[in-house]
């Protein structure tokens, strides 16, 4: 009896545990790089706002293309997003397929756990583009094909900052010839 109540007792754990909405913050700090203070106090509001039973993740892209740590995920914890999106700096070039690569993995594993109503994952960006790669519909292409394989539905949204209109024509131009799933392009 006792085993019994204790593996109840797991299950309700785990499934209370389940957050409804799960977002991936994908900051860009690629030089010379977006204005990184006021980023980073975007980026502290949301989480702040963030809904008690919503789970919210840090990863930020930016350094050597090729480097196997031009992407990281800085915490999973939304109280710590203030503080660790404030430790950015700007440095080496915008690796944006790493970074959508990397957060598209961030959902392909049973821990943490995905949102059980929307799973997204929210690109901060100056510029919109990959600065390692020539292609950027391929980029997007790449991007979407594995989120796909994630086996997960994720909106993926992209926040301009203070992108110049021309570049936000470029970016959804781009991503609208991968076909990518729920963009959605902002500009701030």
């Amino acid at each position: 009896m006792g085993v019994v109540l204790a593996v109840c007792a797991g299950a309700i754990a785990v499934v209370s545990a389940i957050p409804e909405y799960r977002t991936v913050l994908l900051v860009d700090t690629g030089a010379p790089g977006t204005d990184l203070p006021a980023v980073a106090d975007a980026v502290a509001a949301i989480a702040n706002n963030v809904g008690s039973g919503d789970a919210m993740a840090l990863r930020r892209y930016g350094g050597e293309c090729g480097s196997a740590d031009n992407t990281a995920e800085l915490t999973d914890e939304a109280d710590d997003i203030g503080a660790a999106v404030r430790s950015l700096r700007p440095a080496g070039s915008a690796t944006l397929l790493s970074g959508l690569l990397a957060a598209a993995d961030d959902f392909s594993g049973m821990y943490p756990f995905r949102g059980s109503a929307r799973n997204r994952v929210v690109v901060v960006t100056a510029n919109g583009v990959d600065a390692c790669a020539t292609d950027q519909t391929s980029v997007w292409r790449t991007a979407r094909t594995r989120l796909a394989e994630s086996g997960v539905d994720i909106d993926l949204r992209i926040v301009g900052y203070r992108m110049p209109q021309e570049q936000r024509d470029r970016l959804a131009e781009a991503a609208g010839r991968s076909r990518s799933p729920s963009l959605r392009i902002r500009s701030s």
